[in-house]
C-alpha cells in the first residue's frame, strides 16, 4: 500500500522526542536529581550537549537510560517522540473508545499519548483514506519542524516555501510538510548544516536524544513567555494555537474528539476564533470514515463559537446522508465537524464509535 505522510489536524511544544526510552526509563524523583547531581558517565561537562541536557533533566522532561547513562547517540522512535510531547506540556491523557491509528490497539502503552499529542504529530494516510502512525519507526527532523511550529503556535500563518530553495535536499521534504518546515527556517526555529560544499535540511533525518534536547532548549529556554502561554491551553480538549489552518482556504480545521459516557455519545472539538466563522455542523456517516457537511447532512447546527460539545444517543434524528433518519445502537458511525466560514466548509477529523 502506497504511504503518503501528512500533518495532522491540530507543545507547546516540542517535547518531541527527548527520549526513547521505554516507560520503565522514567526513574523516579530522587533518581532524577541524583543524576543530575552527578552528571552523566556519557555526558561530560564539556558535552556540546550538556547544557541542553541539563536543563530537560531540571525540568523532569527526560532521564537517563540506566546505569548513570543519557545515551545521547541514541535515535528517538515516533511512540516515544508522542509520550514526550504529553509529558513536556502535561497535556491532559485522552483515551477514546477508539484509535485514531489502524496500527495502534486500543490498551498498549503508546495509545494515551498518541491520541493526546496528535495534534502535534505527523501520520500517514493510505489511498484509501486509512490512517496509521508507525509508532517503532524513528522520529524525522521534518517531524520535529511539524511539532515545534504547532507548538509555538506559528502554524497557522502562510509562508513563501521559496525559503527552502537554498537547500540542496528540498525535494526531500514531506509534500505536506514543507510549510511547517518553511515557517521553522523563517523563525529560526530550525535550521540546516553545509556538508560537503552543499546546504541541507536533512529532513528525513532520524534525530538522537541530544540533537532533540538541544532543539527543545533553544526553542523554549529561550522563549519562557511564550511557553507559559501555551502551557495554559496545555490540555487537549483547548489547544487553541496548535489547530492547523485547511490549505486551500485558510481557515481552522475543527479538531474533534469524542467519548461515550452514560450512555451517550459526547463529541467535542476546539472553539474557533477566525473572524469569518459562521458555525459548527455536528455530521456523522456509517459508511464514510470522512463525513463533511453538506454530503453527510448533519445533526445539529450551532452558530454559538463558544459552544464546543454535543451529546448524541441512540433514537436521535438525523438530516440527511447515510444514517437512516435516526442513530441505532449498536451501530458504528464516524462523527465529526465541519467548520462553516461564509461559504466555505471545512471538514475536521473523524472519531469511529459504536452508539450506546
Amino acid at each position: 500500500m502506497k504511504f503518503r505522510k501528512a500533518s495532522i489536524f491540530v507543545l507547546s511544544l516540542i517535547l518531541i522526542f527527548t527520549f526513547i526510552f521505554p516507560l520503565a526509563s522514567f526513574a523516579t524523583e530522587d533518581n532524577n536529581h541524583e543524576n543530575f547531581e552527578k552528571g552523566f558517565k556519557d555526558v561530560p561537562k564539556d558535552h556540546w550537549a550538556f547544557n541542553a541536557i541539563s536543563w530537560m533533566l531540571a525540568s523532569k522532561i527526560a532521564e537517563g537510560t540506566g546505569n548513570g547513562l543519557f545515551s545521547p547517540e541514541k535515535a528517538v522512535a515516533r511512540d516515544e517522540f508522542a509520550k514526550m510531547m504529553v509529558l513536556t506540556l502535561k497535556l491532559k491523557l485522552i483515551n477514546p473508545e477508539a484509535s485514531s491509528f489502524e496500527d495502534i490497539e486500543k490498551g498498549r502503552w503508546q495509545f494515551k499519548f498518541v491520541e493526546t499529542a496528535k495534534p502535534y504529530l505527523t501520520l500517514y494516510r493510505t489511498d484509501d483514506n486509512r490512517l496509521f502512525y508507525h509508532p517503532f519507526e524513528l522520529s524525522m527532523r521534518e517531524d520535529m519542524a511539524v511539532a515545534l511550529v504547532k507548538a509555538l503556535g506559528f502554524s497557522k500563518e502562510t509562508v513563501d516555501e521559496s525559503i527552502l530553495d537554498s537547500y540542496d535536499d528540498k525535494n526531500e521534504i514531506s509534500p505536506k510538510l514543507k510549510k511547517y518546515v518553511a515557517i521553522a527556517v523563517k523563525h529560526n526555529v530550525m535550521q540546516g548544516y553545509e556538508e560537503n560544499g552543499r546546504k541541507l535540511f536533512a529532513p528525513q533525518e532520524t534525530l538522537n536524544r541530544a540533537q532533540a534536547a538541544v532543539l527543545l532548549y533553544n526553542a523554549f529556554k529561550q522563549n519562557e513567555e511564550k511557553i507559559t502561554l501555551e502551557e495554559e491551553k496545555e490540555v487537549y480538549d483547548d489547544p487553541q494555537d496548535t489547530i492547523p489552518a485547511d490549505e486551500s482556504t485558510g481557515y481552522t480545521v475543527p479538531e474533534v474528539s469524542a467519548e461515550i459516557d452514560e450512555g451517550k455519545i459526547i463529541v467535542k472539538w476546539e472553539k474557533i476564533n477566525d473572524e469569518d466563522f459562521t458555525g459548527y455542523k455536528v455530521v456523522a456517516s456509517k459508511g464514510n470514515s470522512g463525513p463533511v457537511y453538506p454530503d453527510d447532512g448533519y445533526f445539529e447546527y450551532i452558530t454559538d463559537r463558544n459552544t464546543t460539545s454535543v451529546e448524541i444517543e441512540s433514537g436521535n434524528s438525523y438530516n440527511g446522508g447515510d444514517i437512516g433518519g435516526r442513530f441505532m445502537a449498536g451501530e458504528n458511525y464516524y462523527f465529526s465537524v465541519t467548520a462553516l466560514y461564509g461559504d466555505k466548509k471545512v471538514a475536521g477529523n473523524a472519531v469511529r464509535l459504536e452508539m450506546p
